[in-house]
């Protein structure tokens, strides 16, 4: 059997790997978060050139009008936003899920 010690050295070891493994994969969804939120922004940008007129005679001006508010919410998006969203709420939970 293996002392204490030498599981709690192996059990810090993991953790600090998971924590290293755990940043990355946070540096890369961050990165796409940024990619996003450019194409989402784009696309609010074509909604707001075409008249609301034209949406209507489409039959999607109900669609759009639900997606332009998240949308807008969205784009306010930043790691910084979403790390004081985190700080002022419950410990691991997403105000969005």
């Amino acid at each position: 059997m293996a002392p204490p010690e030498s599981e709690i050295l192996e059990s810090l070891a993991n953790n600090i790997g998971l924590m290293r493994l755990a940043r990355r994969r946070i540096w890369a969804q961050l990165e796409e978060m940024n990619e996003v939120n450019f194409i989402l922004k784009t696309l609010m940008d074509d909604v707001e050139r075409i008249p609301r007129e034209q949406w209507e005679r489409l039959g999607l001006w109900e669609d759009v009008a639900a997606m332009v508010v998240p949308a807008s919410h969205m784009q306010n998006w930043s790691a910084a936003s979403l790390i004081a969203e985190a700080l002022e709420g419950p410990h691991g939970v997403d105000p969005e899920a």
